[in-house]
Parts: C-alpha cells; structure tokens; sequence
C-alpha cells in the first residue's frame, strides 16, 4: 500500500487540470464573424414576412359584422371571435420576435473583430501626424 501526501494529490490534480485546459484551447470556439449567419438571417425574414401576412390574413376572420333587429331598426353588432384574435396576435407576436432575431443574427454575421492595440496605434500615429512628431 502506498501512501501519497497532501502535496502529491494536489500536484496531480493540478496537472490533470492544466491538462484539460490545454483540450480545451485546442478545440477551437466558433468566432463573431460567421458568413452563415446572415442566410439564417434571411431565412428568419421570410419566415417573419409568412407570419405577419397570415396575421393579416387572420383578424378580419375573427370579427363578425351582424345586423340586430331593435324597436324596428337594424343596429349594427360586432362578434369578436377571440380564439380566432388570439391566433392572428400570437402569429404577430413571433413575426416580430423573428425580426428582432434575424437583426441580432445579421449583426453577429457582419461584426468584425477589433483592431489589435499595435494596428490601433498605427492608426492613431497615422491620423495625427502632427502629435506624432512633438
């Protein structure tokens, strides 16, 4: 039987640690600037663009016109259908939430990555070459 102190347990988890870290980098994060993004983006339009055309389509279908007879007279009436209602608000609803995603995934399709501090400084030399030279 082997007995391992304290500072050997450590060791080893430390470097089991370090080891899964060094996975980790390895594998390789999909960046901010991903072309593919912007055919989600058109294909979330299309999508929102159905969505608000069959809301359109919908609300009249949820208000019925009738005529009551009153005292002699026809007085106009108005029946709201709410399932009807419900469904053309809802598909309203996700048309705009699908706008607002394809904005977000148009944004991550044509963001860029920042200037490194030697490019930015480069640049800022290059703009005041006034300041440059004191």
């Amino acid at each position: 039987m082997s007995v391992t102190s304290r500072s050997e347990t450590d060791a080893a988890e430390t470097e089991a640690d370090s080891a899964r870290q060094g996975a980790g980098r390895s594998r390789r994060r999909p960046g901010l600037n991903q072309p593919v993004r912007a055919l989600i983006a058109v294909v979330e339009l299309v999508l929102a663009g159905v969505a608000l055309w069959l809301a359109f389509r919908w609300w009249p279908q949820g208000i019925t016109e009738i005529d009551v007879p009153y005292g002699g007279k026809q007085i106009p009436q108005s029946l709201y259908h709410g399932d009807v209602l419900v469904r053309a608000i809802g598909i309203g609803t996700l048309a705009s939430l699908l706008l607002l995603d394809a904005m977000r995934e148009l944004m991550l399709a044509l963001r860029t990555r920042p200037l490194r501090r030697s490019k930015r400084r480069e640049r800022d030399a290059a703009e005041t070459p006034g300041d440059a030279a004191a």
